[in-house]
Order: C-alpha cells, then structure tokens, then sequence
C-alpha cells in the first residue's frame, strides 16, 4: 500500500501537470495561424459533417448515418469535436481543444499504470516523460 502522503502530492502535481499542459496548449492554439496541409482541414470538414447530423436531432437514422459516415477513421473523435462545437461555438480552435479531453485521458492511464506497477512516484514520472516525448505534443 503506498503511502498515502506520496499519493496525495504525485496527485496534486499530475493535477499540475494537467493543467499546465491545458495552458501549453491554449497558447499554442492562440498563436497558431497556419492551416497548411490537408489533414487538418479534412478532419475540420468531417467533423462539420458529424455536427449537421447530429443538429438534425438525435434518432436511429442519424446515429447510423453518424457511425458509418467515414470508412477509414473511427467516429468518436469527431463525434466530440461535434458535441465541443455545440457547446462552444464552431471554430478551428474548438475543434482542435476537444483533443484536450484526450490527453487529459491518456495523461491519467499513463500515470495509473506506473502508479499501479511501481508507486506514485513512477506514475509521476511516467506521466511526465511521456508529456516529454516530441510525438505527443500537441
């Protein structure tokens, strides 16, 4: 049983972490002007797509057209960005904040697996080494 002081604090700086990185990216997203390439304009246009859907009100026919309407991405991503859109507004920036829920996800399964095979203290580290890595910036 770890000790509950250590839990307490690697808790605390996680929390840190978390918001940190929230920050980190608002910045980057307040001074990101640059729209080159395809992919982020696809995944815009997808998800404005889930987003008319989804304003037609929810039913069967709308979640099935909802859930087969790409054949090469999973719709959850953009199903979230959709439900980001309807509660702040449709931007580029809203858009790409809905990623935020991931991280803060994955930040939480990276710290619990380190946490669960060696202590807080590695979960720490663990969630910190991987916000570290240059493929998991935003």
């Amino acid at each position: 049983m770890p000790n509950r002081t250590a839990l307490r604090y690697s808790l605390i700086l996680l929390a840190l972490l978390i918001a940190v990185q929230i920050g980190v990216n608002a910045l980057w997203l307040a001074n990101n002007d640059v729209t080159v390439g395809m992919d982020r304009i696809f995944h815009q246009v997808t998800s404005l797509a889930y987003d008319h859907i989804l304003r037609q009100g929810v039913s069967l026919h709308s979640l099935f057209t909802a859930l087969t309407l790409s054949d090469y991405y999973p719709p959850l991503v953009h199903l979230t960005v959709a439900g980001f859109y309807q509660l702040f507004g449709v931007s580029m920036d809203v858009a790409a904040t809905a990623n935020s829920l991931y991280l803060v996800l994955l930040l939480l399964a990276v710290y619990g697996i380190g946490e669960r095979l060696a202590g807080p203290w590695v979960g720490l580290l663990s969630a910190l080494s991987f916000r570290c890595c240059p493929w998991s910036l935003p």
